[in-house]
């Protein structure tokens, strides 16, 4: 549990730290709000089988936003445990790793390989993890419960989309209800005063 109060005085680099972490999560919620909402509006009246993604440039330009804001948060998250640092670190590096299988198995097409090949959509759950793992340390540290509620529902929409349960638009509906509950928590984040973040500098392990 994170300590709330100031330990020692703030340098120039833990203020832009935090407001880099802040940044990549806020950055992440209004990518998958954005993504939810023109899943549901590109794709009201398509089955799974004539969906067609128009705009290919789009989504690797929205997947590559979506792998940066988050990388940002895993570069400058604050954990004094060595070994959860290490392990968002692993989270993060698989997901870039399963981004570049996409790229390769998908030639050219990443949205469309996402969205209706389950191998595709599967290739997503290690940033699902990533992300859900800083919601939950936040929930944990800060008693910003519905943390611990995104740390379920990113994975377990990456496993909707891999089975196919839903329809495109009722798919893209439930990751607007996500971003949403995402965009509530960055609130609450905020309102969090920055050296509590950086918490007792003494207690990290090296």
């Amino acid at each position: 549990m994170a300590e709330k109060e100031v330990f020692q005085p703030l340098t120039f680099w833990d203020r832009v730290s935090v407001v880099f972490y802040r940044a990549g999560i806020l950055l992440s919620s209004l990518l998958l709000l954005g993504g939810g909402i023109f899943i549901v509006f590109s794709f009201d009246k398509s089955t799974w089988v004539t969906l067609e993604v128009k705009n290919e440039r789009g989504f690797l330009f929205f997947l590559l936003c979506l792998y940066l804001s988050v990388g940002i948060s895993v570069a400058t998250i604050h954990l004094y445990a060595k070994r959860f640092r290490r392990l968002i670190r692993f989270l993060y590096l698989s997901s870039v790793f399963a981004f570049l299988v996409i790229l390769f198995l998908s030639t050219g097409l990443p949205g469309d390989f996402i969205m209706k090949n389950p191998i595709g959509a599967l290739l997503l759950m290690p940033l699902a993890g990533t992300l859900g793992f800083i919601a939950m340390k936040e929930a944990f540290c800060f008693r910003l419960y519905e943390g611990y509620m995104l740390a379920i529902l990113l994975p377990f929409f990456v496993f909707i989309l891999f089975v196919k349960v839903l329809s495109p638009s009722l798919t893209g509906a439930f990751l607007v209800f996500i971003g949403l509950i995402m965009c509530y928590f960055c609130w609450r984040k905020f309102k969090i005063p920055i050296a509590y973040d950086i918490g007792d500098k003494s207690a990290y392990e090296v």
